[in-house]
C-alpha cells in the first residue's frame, strides 16, 4: 500500500511479474527471480500483490519437439 500526498492509501497490483529460473545460457538481463526476492521487492515498494507467471523453462528436447510440431 501507498500513500499519496494528500494521505490517501493506495493498493498497488504489479499485473504482470514473471518469476522462476531461466537456464544458464540464458542472454537476458535477469536469468532468475526468485519468489523470495519477489516478496522482498513488493515490500520495499509498497506492492501489494502481484500476478505472477512462471518463466518458460526450454531445453534442447522442448526446443526440438516445437520446431517440429511447427508448421512450415
Amino acid at each position: 500500500m501507498i500513500t499519496d500526498k494528500a494521505g490517501r492509501a493506495h493498493f498497488v497490483i504489479d499485473q504482470h511479474v514473471h518469476v522462476g529460473m531461466r537456464p544458464a545460457r540464458s542472454t537476458t538481463a535477469s536469468s532468475s527471480y526468485l519468489p523470495d526476492e519477489l516478496i522482498t521487492n513488493m515490500d520495499a515498494n509498497g506492492v501489494d500483490m502481484v500476478v505472477g507467471f512462471r518463466k518458460p523453462i526450454r531445453t534442447r528436447t522442448t526446443e526440438s519437439r516445437t520446431s517440429a510440431s511447427s508448421p512450415r
